[in-house]
């Protein structure tokens, strides 16, 4: 994984999931941890994106898929990108 944020550029990233979040409120002891697509962000964007800032949101969107491409985890992310641009596209027309 690249050693930079993925919105900013900053240096050493943290490992963030995106675009679903883990959530504070499972069982951590009787569920094991899923296995949800990751992203390397700096603890600002992270917060960001957490806040729904369009800017960051906008550039996970267009750079998230060509690094889960060059890290080999497309086939698992796939899934859970489509989900997010389904739902934010079903959003963008309802309101």
């Amino acid at each position: 994984m690249t050693t930079h944020c993925l919105v900013c550029n900053a240096p050493n990233p943290e490992t963030c999931h995106w675009p679903e979040a883990v959530g504070m409120g499972r069982n951590r002891k009787r569920k094991k941890h899923p296995e949800l697509p990751t992203v390397p962000m700096c603890h600002v964007c992270h917060m960001r994106q957490h806040e729904g800032h369009g800017p960051t949101i906008e550039r996970l969107i267009r750079k998230a898929p060509l690094c889960w491409q060059a890290t080999g985890q497309w086939d698992k992310a796939m899934p859970y990108y489509e989900r997010f641009m389904s739902r934010r596209k079903y959003l963008e027309a309802v309101r």
